[in-house]
């Protein structure tokens, strides 16, 4: 193989493989902005469930304090005694449940979100060996097809003619 031959099939190998690389990069670009995306809807997705949940406690509460302050007053009316404090402690610790159980979903929400995001991170993360794995075979690959290619173009160039095979 002349000389000529030999510069084509490096620059070609070199170019094969650069573009590989050039591919993986932006594989690699894409995966992150995407994982990026996904992150920032999560917290988003999050955020408006607490805010949700804040709100439905906030009303909570407030209910709570309107009925105990209703029943006060009708039991102060009607001259009820001895057994307002019951009621009243009734309706309190319902109020207590119900804030527990709004308390439940607001850890539910942050448990779920923990879960996710780390199962996202996980994908992410296998995603990102991957590409570095395709890349580096894609290198390979593209700088063997290169070369290749560029060894039967600089023969083509150099006049060489391929040899003969003997006969038998």
């Amino acid at each position: 193989m002349g000389a000529t031959a030999a510069t084509v099939a490096v620059i070609t190998a070199a170019a094969g493989a650069a573009s590989a690389y050039m591919q993986g990069q932006n594989e690699r670009q894409a995966l992150k902005q995407q994982y990026k995306i996904e992150e920032y809807n999560a917290q988003m997705d999050k955020m408006e469930q607490e805010v949700d949940l804040a709100t439905q406690d906030k009303l909570l509460q407030k209910q709570l304090a309107e009925t105990m302050a209703t029943q006060n007053n009708l039991f102060g009316e009607s001259g009820l005694e001895g057994s307002t404090g019951n009621l009243l402690k009734g309706t309190y610790l319902q109020g207590v449940e119900e804030t527990r159980e709004l308390q439940a979903q607001q850890q539910y929400v942050q448990n779920r979100y923990i879960t996710t995001s780390a199962i996202r991170r996980k994908n992410f993360n296998k995603n990102m060996k991957n590409n570095a794995w395709n890349t580096a075979i894609g290198m390979i690959s593209g700088g063997i097809a290169g070369g290749v290619s560029g060894y039967s173009m600089g023969k083509d160039l150099s006049g060489e003619k391929p040899a003969k095979k003997k006969g038998k």
